[in-house]
Formats: structure tokens, C-alpha cells, sequence
């Protein structure tokens, strides 16, 4: 089958971000519209299933709008355009990582009690950057994990995650030996989650395993979810 894209739309190509690149304005976005879901989703006190829904009807429309893109040249090129900031060179002829990223929130609100459910979309916001940054910015001080990812940023995502659930958790449940023993096992389970051997896009891999075994932990350490 004939790209879409013509070879002027290829040769600009090369202006979008690579996976090796810091792409900072991407992170930017991924943080701001993960942090603006969950804004909304708490101050409506939305249920899961309005959440679903709402997040359902968004999946579906980028859906279409990505597979209306990959059909069309010449919308193609307008929307790359568009969105050339945020967008990377390898999704120019492929699915991007928004839907990816709309699924794995919506099943992480739809699946999961609401402190879970936050707990591993925040995972997401911002383990997710950090495990990049440091490991592009500083991977090549470790070593090479065997799906490419760099140990540093591994490690990196792992910390980011622990705070990151002590901070969301200690207002709920107050300060405790047990809630830093659920911190440091969350934040380990959110930032090796992208490591299971899965041929899925990690926007929605984080937030449903993270969530699955976050949700464990819960359980095993008797923290309530409601």
C-alpha cells in the first residue's frame, strides 16, 4: 500500500522529534492532559462510569481522526503541521500515542476504585517524563535493559512514582511506616510497568498494570479505596 504521506510531507518529516530526542514540549502536553482529565473527573465528582463515558466518546473521536489522517495525504500533512510540536517523527505514518493514551486512563477509571485509579494516571503524568528525560539525558551512565529502555530511566520513573503516591496518598490516609512501604512498592510497580514484555504503546500500559497491582497492594496492606 502507497503512504500517505508525498515526498514533500516525507522530506518534512524530519522536523518532528525522534524517540531519542528530549522533545520537551511533548512531555509538556503529555503532563498537562493527564493532569487536566483528572482535574476534571474531581471537581465534577464524576462517577467511573460518566468517566467512561466521556473519555470513551474522546478515544473514539481520536480514533477517527487518526485513522481519517492515515487515509489522506492531504490531511495528514495539515494535522502534522498542526500538531509538530507534539507529535514524533515515527507517528507520522502510524497511529500516535493519544488514543493509546485516552484507553489506558479511561480503563484505569472504569477498572479501578478512585484512589487507584488517580495513583496510576499520575504514574502516568509524570513517571512516565522522567523515566524518558533521565534516560535519554543520562541512560548512557547504566546499562541497557533488554527492551532498550535505560536502567537510569527506570530507576528515575521508580522514584518519581514512590512521591508521587506518597504525596496523592499521605492527605487520605496520614503518615505511616505502612504507607511508605505502599509508596516504594507502588512506585516500583509504576515505574517498571513499561517493561512487561508487551507489544503495547506504554500510555496505556502504565496506568492498567500500575493500576492492577497498585490495587493488590491496597488490598494486601489494608488501605480502604472508598
Amino acid at each position: 500500500m502507497e503512504s500517505v504521506l508525498d515526498q514533500n510531507s516525507i522530506s518534512e518529516s524530519s522536523i518532528f522529534a525522534n524517540r531519542g530526542d528530549l522533545h520537551i514540549a511533548r512531555k509538556i502536553w503529555h503532563i498537562l492532559m493527564g493532569l487536566f482529565i483528572l482535574g476534571v473527573i474531581f471537581l465534577k465528582n464524576l462517577s467511573p462510569v460518566e468517566s467512561g463515558l466521556i473519555l470513551g466518546f474522546f478515544l473514539a473521536l481520536s480514533v477517527v481522526v487518526e485513522s481519517f489522517r492515515l487515509r489522506s495525504s492531504r490531511w495528514n500533512k495539515r494535522l502534522l503541521k498542526f500538531f509538530s510540536k507534539i507529535i514524533r517523527e515515527d507517528e507520522a505514518e502510524q497511529i500516535s500515542g493519544i488514543p493509546y493514551y485516552l484507553a489506558g486512563v479511561m480503563v484505569s477509571v472504569v477498572l479501578f476504585p478512585a484512589p487507584v485509579s488517580y495513583v496510576s494516571i499520575l504514574f502516568l503524568v509524570f513517571g512516565d517524563p522522567a523515566a524518558s528525560v533521565f534516560g535519554i539525558s543520562f541512560g548512557s551512565l547504566g546499562p541497557r535493559l533488554k527492551n532498550g529502555k535505560s536502567l537510569v530511566g527506570t530507576l528515575s520513573a521508580v522514584f518519581v512514582c514512590s512521591w508521587v503516591a506518597w504525596a496523592f496518598c499521605l492527605p487520605l490516609y496520614g503518615a505511616s511506616t505502612k504507607l511508605v512501604v505502599l509508596s516504594v512498592l507502588s512506585g516500583i510497580i509504576g515505574g517498571t510497568a513499561e517493561l512487561i514484555p508487551v507489544d503495547l504503546d506504554d500510555n496505556f500500559i502504565i496506568p492498567v498494570v500500575s493500576g492492577a497491582g497498585v490495587w493488590l497492594l491496597f488490598g494486601l496492606l489494608g488501605f480502604p479505596t472508598v
